[in-house]
């Protein structure tokens, strides 16, 4: 494919390059001192006269020849509206004094920290007293706050150094009558890539690269778009149910901009129309059918297909391959969570890392960055960002643990623990409830996600699953690596005495972020187990922290069986079925089976036998499922409890799930009576005894022979989607992103 083309309106890039160079070039010679130059001879004196760049020209900060039509109109076959003349008196630079303020700043900057170094001014005590430095405003704008130490996350910026060696030395005379529209160069630092080098790629197309769309669709999106009623009847659904999860838009600005945008779709920004549909893609996505039949009189996935091929075309209508816009973004994100339900995990892994690689391209990982920001669109910026990262670990969980951006090589904040009526675009600082984290908002949920998150990219349990090299990243920041479970367990304490002992139950969304938080912690710990189990196995375990993990894992499906089966957190189910809790699941099976009589069992199958009633018994074909992965394993563990049982006299009644899953077992594996002890090519259920026996998918025996981030593919992942059981079902169409 050819990637640059010439066209009769459309020049190649090479000649982009070299009128840039020539421009430079001219503007080096204008500006000299014995330059013979009619233009610099006269351009003092007509200043106030001077004919301006062209309206499109300005705009694309480009060269006009400022004749009307200028020559790139013409080419470009547009209309050519002249710049209106204004007598602007430019003001004069001073360069040697700024020059000079900067120098003293710098000196009086190294005494401070003790650096030696050789004054200018060499007299007396020059070096340890230096007057103070006025900081003029445009040195303020050009040099962030070097007081502050600089963060390790911080980037140089290669086009700043560009321009600072491009930037032309002149006299204050000279610096009055210069002007960058007759040079095709403006400063500051970020003109020359804008001007120049953008210019290139405005004239090649990458919109097919994700959704397939070659060009946009002849369909009016206009027409495309709910009535009135009903598109009041989404962006409420979207407020109840999933904005509280979310947090990435500020429901009081947006709510103002779209009352007024859509009193006329036919003119609505082509960013805010795709942030509309993605709205109406996630608000239907939250609901079941029987609401969505009831609310809108239209199947659920009519209404989907409608809105997701809009969505789709408004997308590709902002240029969302290469945009810079958070309305954009967002939408993209919000796009993309309203299909995971119908989308293999590894297609999905692919379009998040498009989307994450738009988002750092636009900085929203960078905290240097966003201090620069105001303190409403660095927040705005954080909740995305955090957002995007959660649902690429939760999808890198289900394609193999890899690959995720939570790692310990960027350092965005948390999210600030703010309602949205705290956060005002004009402010110039954060609210003072901000520096109150402890306080119960309606962000709290997306502040626990995102303080877990940030907490597991620097634990070592995390780390060696994933890429074991990030260890010595963590130890270099302000973080470090959390090497132990006890400092796992003490995090999560911490998160327990400090938010959830503060959440109200009866408040549906605390409700939900006090048990969604305790799950989460749960889970962590789990991690610290498997890690733990890397030169051991469950026997030779320490004894506390075995009990630790069972308990941690039997505490995780209680949480979760109250978020499935809560009358008030019902419009939160869409979250809820996209959190399996997998590894909980398989440490208390393969407790109950080897540890019978412990004093915890009981309870154990109690909770574990309620969540898979939620959670399994409760979809049309979660039974198969269930029974396919743990019917062998389950069958076993019960056997034991019966067998203690017989030694106390207890007669045990046998619940209808494992009636089921028994029979479920004897007919499978009376099937396959006369094969090896090799599950058959076709899957069969889900043999625990060889996941975690020699060779099986969580042999742990051979573990310390295997790479760290081995161990959790093999765990986790080779496993899950190419060769294995699920992989099977999924092309059944048993098993999807809900069911894992």
């Amino acid at each position: 494919m050819t990637l640059f083309f010439s066209t009769p309106n459309n020049p190649p890039p090479l000649i982009i390059l070299a009128d840039f160079y020539l421009s430079f070039a001219k503007r080096e010679s204008s500006i000299m001192p014995d330059s013979a130059s009619p233009e610099s001879a006269d351009a003092g004196g007509t200043a106030s006269g001077r004919v301006l760049a062209c309206i499109q020209c300005q705009q694309r900060k480009v060269k006009c020849d400022r004749k009307f039509p200028c020559a790139r109109c013409v080419k470009g076959d547009i209309s050519c509206v002249p710049g209106t003349a204004v007598g602007k008196q430019r003001k004069k630079r001073f360069a040697e004094r700024d020059l000079l303020e900067r120098l003293r700043r710098y000196e009086r900057l190294m005494a401070e920290h003790n650096i030696a170094f050789e004054p200018m001014h060499s007299g007396g005590s020059e070096q340890r007293q230096l007057p103070p430095v006025r900081q003029s405003e445009s040195l303020a704008k050009e040099s962030p706050s070097e007081s502050q130490a600089e963060s390790p996350f911080a980037t140089r910026d290669l086009w700043t150094a560009i321009n600072t060696v491009a930037r032309p030395e002149y006299s204050d005379d000279d610096a009055e009558d210069y002007d960058s529209e007759d040079n095709g160069l403006s400063f500051p630092a970020e003109d020359v890539r804008d001007s120049i080098f953008y210019q290139i790629w405005d004239f090649t197309t990458s919109q097919d690269l994700l959704f397939g769309l070659g060009n946009s669709s002849s369909v009016e999106l206009a027409t495309l778009h709910p009535n009135q009623l009903q598109r009041f009847q989404l962006w409420q659904l979207y407020l109840d149910n999933a904005n509280p999860l979310l947090k990435v838009s500020h429901a009081p600005t947006l709510q103002t901009r779209l009352i007024q945008s859509t009193a006329s779709l036919a003119t609505i920004k082509p960013e805010l129309e795709a942030l509309l549909f993605s709205i109406y893609c996630i608000a239907l996505t939250t609901i079941d059918e029987d609401t969505c039949m009831a609310s809108f009189s239209t199947p659920k996935a009519d209404m989907l297909r409608i809105y997701r091929f809009a969505c789709q075309q408004a997308l590709f209508n902002c240029n969302y391959m290469r945009t810079s816009d958070m309305d954009c973004l967002t939408a993209l994100f919000l796009y993309l969570l309203s299909v995971r339900e119908h989308a293999d995990p590894r297609a999905m892994a692919s379009h998040l890392g498009a989307t994450i690689r738009i988002a750092q391209r636009m900085r929203l990982d960078n905290e240097s960055h966003l201090s620069k920001l105001t303190p409403f669109a660095a927040e705005m910026r954080r909740r995305l960002w955090w957002a995007i990262v959660i649902f690429d670990q939760r999808i890198a969980e289900m394609t193999g643990g890899k690959n995720s951006i939570l790692a310990p090589i960027w350092d965005c904040l948390p999210v600030h623990n703010l309602n949205d009526v705290d956060l005002h675009q004009e402010a110039k600082t954060l609210p003072a409830s901000a520096a109150d984290s402890n306080t119960t908002t309606e962000a709290l949920f997306c502040v626990l996600k995102s303080k877990i998150a940030n907490f597991t990219r620097f634990t070592i349990s995390y780390i060696n699953f994933a890429t074991p090299v990030w260890k010595e990243i963590a130890k270099a920041t302000s973080h470090g690596l959390v090497e132990t479970m006890d400092g796992v367990v003490a995090f999560g304490d911490m998160i327990e005495e400090k938010y959830l002992s503060k959440c109200n139950p009866d408040i549906p969304l605390q409700f939900y972020t006090l048990w969604h938080t305790r799950a989460s912690l749960g889970r962590l710990r789990i991690m610290s187990y498997f890690n733990l189990l890397w030169h051991s196995t469950p026997e030779d375990m320490p004894l506390h922290h075995r009990d630790l993990a069972f308990r941690s894992a039997v505490l995780a499906l209680q949480a979760d069986t109250k978020l499935l089966t809560a009358p008030s957190v019902k419009h939160f189910s869409w979250l809820s079925d996209f959190h399996f809790l997998f590894l909980a699941y398989v440490l208390i099976v393969q407790e109950l089976r080897r540890r019978p009589t412990h004093a915890f069992t009981e309870e154990a199958w109690e909770v574990f036998l309620a969540d898979v009633e939620a959670r399994w018994l409760a979809k049309g074909s979660g039974t198969v499922i269930f029974l396919r992965i743990f019917s062998k394993a389950l069958s076993k563990a019960w056997d034991a409890r019966e067998a203690v049982a017989r030694k106390r006299g207890i007669t045990l009644t046998r619940p209808d799930i494992i009636i089921e899953t028994i029979n479920y077992y004897q007919s499978s594996s009376g099937a396959r009576s006369s094969a090896s002890n090799t599950p058959a090519p076709d899957g069969g259920d889900m043999d625990m005894d060889q996941m975690f026996g020699p060779g099986g998918m969580f042999d742990m025996s051979g573990a310390d022979k295997i790479p760290p981030s081995t161990l959790f593919t093999d765990t986790l992942g080779a496993g899950m989607y190419d060769d294995t059981v699920l992989n099977q079902m999924a092309a059944e169409g048993l098993f999807d992103t809900q069911t894992w």
